[in-house]
């Protein structure tokens, strides 16, 4: 490795990083690479309040970029109950050519070192989207060379989220949701769109601190640095609106909901929270809700709903609902 030199990210490197990641990662990731752009990452690690420039670094070799790592940690509790979870390694890529030599260990020995500065005793490598300042894809478990490279350091799989999505340009109500909805109708339930008589019971229903700032900033913007750095990002702006949440009342009380987001001028929405409360569990009321919920996007124009999701709800939820798995992406976690 005596022709390639680690040192610490500037700015102007970003075209050549960003070149980087499209040459490697497009073949595995097409779906997902277009979203990775200079003006995003500039606003979601660059102006974040919380980004720390020590954490990025880059391999070079001969003047050129043949690899990179971007470290981020989280100073700021963002819900009452956030335990600041360790160091993200957010990006960490080699070029084919480079790899084998030990690069993808030494940038991932730097953004551990950078973890430990900031008292961080945990590495994360991470495959949800959402987490914060995190860019993605994450891990993908094909993705041999990234799966060993973890484990080799003592990487322990600690969740698993997947992709899904149907389309819904044809969607028709499953025989099933249709029967339970003509069945729960007669028993005073009914599935209307979002209205603010229910703002504080919906809040109340998301079920952590997370989802209440997610909504809440939808519905009722809520200023917070998370918030408008990464949720109202120009790039990844999913909006709920009145027709984005599908309300299920019994009488009149919120029996449950599910929300949809759409960025401006798509045609694809991500699904959401979806929530039940306690006493309608197990009554067919989250089939009904989501399929509801999918007709109102193909009225909107919605081609497709896609979602994360654990792979033990996918498993036993979603996929009776017609989505259909693309990608799993497992979430690691390095003791340091």
């Amino acid at each position: 490795m005596t022709d390639v030199v680690i040192r610490s990210f500037q700015h102007e490197d970003l075209p050549a990083v960003l070149a980087l990641y499209a040459r490697v990662m497009t073949p595995r990731a097409p779906r997902y690479c277009p979203t990775l752009r200079a003006e995003q990452v500039t606003r979601q690690f660059f102006g974040h309040p919380e980004f720390r420039e020590d954490g990025l670094f880059v391999a070079e070799s001969a003047g050129a970029v043949v690899g990179f790592a971007f470290g981020a940690v989280r100073l700021t509790p963002i819900t009452p109950d956030d335990d600041l979870a360790g160091v993200y390694l957010s990006l960490l890529l080699v070029d084919e050519a480079f790899r084998r030599r030990g690069l993808g260990s030494t940038l991932l020995a730097r953004v551990a070192e950078f973890g430990r500065r900031y008292g961080k005793t945990t590495l994360c490598a991470s495959a949800n989207p959402m987490n914060p300042l995190a860019c993605w894809p994450g891990v993908d478990r094909t993705w041999t060379d990234a799966v060993g490279l973890l484990r080799a350091h003592g990487g322990t799989l600690v969740h698993t989220e997947v992709s899904m999505d149907q389309p819904v340009d044809e969607f028709v109500l499953s025989d099933y949701a249709a029967g339970r909805l003509h069945a729960l109708a007669a028993d005073g339930f009914r599935i209307v769109s979002y209205t603010p008589a229910y703002h504080d019971a919906l809040l109340a229903a998301a079920g952590t601190p997370f989802w209440v700032l997610d909504l809440q900033s939808k519905i009722d913007p809520l200023p917070h640095p998370f918030i408008e750095t990464a949720f109202l990002d120009l790039d990844m702006a999913h909006i709920y609106g009145p027709d984005d949440i599908t309300l299920a009342l019994h009488g009149d009380a919120l029996a449950g909901f599910v929300a949809l987001c759409r960025n401006p001028g798509e045609t694809i929405s991500f699904l959401g929270p979806i929530r039940i409360a306690d006493r309608y569990q197990g009554a067919g009321l989250g089939s009904v809700m989501i399929q509801s919920a999918l007709l109102r996007e193909r009225a909107h124009g919605i081609t497709l709903v896609d979602l994360w999701c654990s792979q033990a709800n996918a498993d036993r939820f979603y996929a009776r609902n017609g989505f259909v798995q693309r990608e799993a992406w497992d979430q690691y976690e390095i003791a340091m």
